[in-house]
């Protein structure tokens, strides 16, 4: 968080001292000259392309620094035997790429990228009724054949590099909530809302919310939904909007800016 203020603060300035030399030209005409005309040679082109190729690159790579953390972070995970609960499960709904996971904690999620696995912990299996486990299981198999983990990491990846358009984190925000109902709807065309209905309510239950949280989240909506009420997804707030507007326009001026300072040199 500091280091994006930095680069904010920076951009500020850089943006500012722009500005400022425009304004202090002798005579307005020079000026307007100045920043009129293009600048001549390959240098102005080769910082356009430049920026054009760290905003279409850098996405990626953070991209890949996630998947790569994420992946690291899985194999970690302990391993442990399937309970019985679970291989029932399993054979009953037909899910594939199910690992079992000593946490300590009743959890169940979807990570991995190409082929995500669900985890499933060992209390979880123990914890929940044969039907409920089966929604569980439906449920993160939707995630999983949409490969929910990557398009999450790419939405995550885009909020932090174009940070300064805090619009993007808002849409990574709706996405995620958008995918659990999603997934949710396509668990209760398989087992009905009993089941689905009963595994959220007995993990809210066991744990005060944190499992429920390790299972999608966005609970209010998926409760609603469950109920049949009409699901209503947040909208930006207009402070957002003019957030993300100003960073904008930070953006444009130091594109400006640095398009001009060849010319200046």
């Amino acid at each position: 968080m500091k280091s994006r203020w930095l680069i904010l603060g920076f951009a500020t300035v850089l943006t500012a001292v722009c500005g400022l030399s425009a304004v202090g030209c002798p005579s307005m005409t020079p000026c307007i000259a100045v920043f009129r005309q293009r600048p001549s040679g390959s240098v102005p082109l080769a910082v356009l392309l430049l920026l054009l190729g760290a905003g279409l690159l850098l996405p990626w790579f953070r991209m890949a620094w996630l998947l790569w953390r994420s992946a690291i972070a899985l194999s970690r995970l302990p391993r442990c035997d399937y309970p019985f609960e679970l291989v029932n499960a399993i054979s009953r709904t037909g899910v594939e790429g199910v690992d079992c996971i000593a946490s300590g904690e009743p959890v169940a999620f979807c990570a991995g990228i190409w082929r995500p696995k669900i985890l499933v912990s060992q209390d979880l299996a123990g914890l929940l009724r044969p039907a409920e486990l089966d929604a569980v299981l439906l449920h993160e198999a939707h995630h999983a054949r949409r490969r929910d983990p990557l398009r999450r990491a790419a939405w995550r990846a885009a909020g932090d590099v174009f940070f300064f358009l805090p619009l993007l984190d808002w849409l990574a925000r709706r996405q995620l909530v958008v995918s659990e109902l999603v997934a949710d709807r396509a668990a209760l065309q398989q087992v009905g809302l009993n089941p689905l209905a009963g595994a959220l309510w007995t993990l809210g239950s066991a744990t005060g919310g944190a499992a429920v949280a390790a299972f999608g989240g966005a609970i209010g909506l998926r409760v609603a939904q469950l109920l049949g009420r009409p699901v209503v997804l947040e909208r930006p707030e207009p402070i957002l909007w003019a957030r993300s507007a100003t960073g904008l326009l930070l953006a444009a001026g130091v594109i400006l800016c640095l398009w001009q300072m060849p010319m200046v040199l």
